[in-house]
């Protein structure tokens, strides 16, 4: 999802950066020091830019990579997804989006698009179709 929203915001902005993973990679040996250097590159206080922290689970990664409004020139964009809407300080939040569970319906349909590059599974796959999305939530 965040991907996606990527691609669709990308050519609006001169600088971009998509990190993945944050809550994992920020985990690793490294920890935030090297999600820092990948953001660095991307960061410019006089162009819009537009960054995406995926999967974020503590503020402490946010105030690392986007502690500052003023590292960013106006217009620029930072988008997060989290699965704990506290990681997410008020004072740094202009809008908040709270994505819904699909219904067996769409998540059959998103399953068959993505899958089958069909809207619908076709029948004889329906049964194991349904199986899938709903083992997968």
């Amino acid at each position: 999802l965040a991907k996606a929203l990527f691609n669709r915001l990308v050519a609006y902005f001169e600088h971009r950066g998509f990190i993945s993973n944050v809550r994992e990679t920020s985990a690793g040996h490294e920890g935030l020091v090297s999600l820092q250097n990948r953001l660095i590159g991307s960061l410019s206080t006089v162009k819009r830019i537009l960054i995406v922290l995926d999967d974020v689970d503590n503020v402490e990664q946010l105030s690392a990579l986007v502690g500052n409004r003023d590292w960013f020139y106006e217009g620029s964009r930072i988008i997060v997804t989290t699965r704990d809407r506290s990681v997410l300080p008020d004072h740094l939040v202009n809008k908040l989006y709270e994505v819904r569970e699909l219904d067996s319906s769409q998540a059959l349909e998103l399953f068959s698009y993505h899958a089958l590059r069909k809207e619908k599974p076709p029948d004889d796959f329906l049964a194991l179709s349904e199986q899938i999305v709903s083992l997968t939530g």
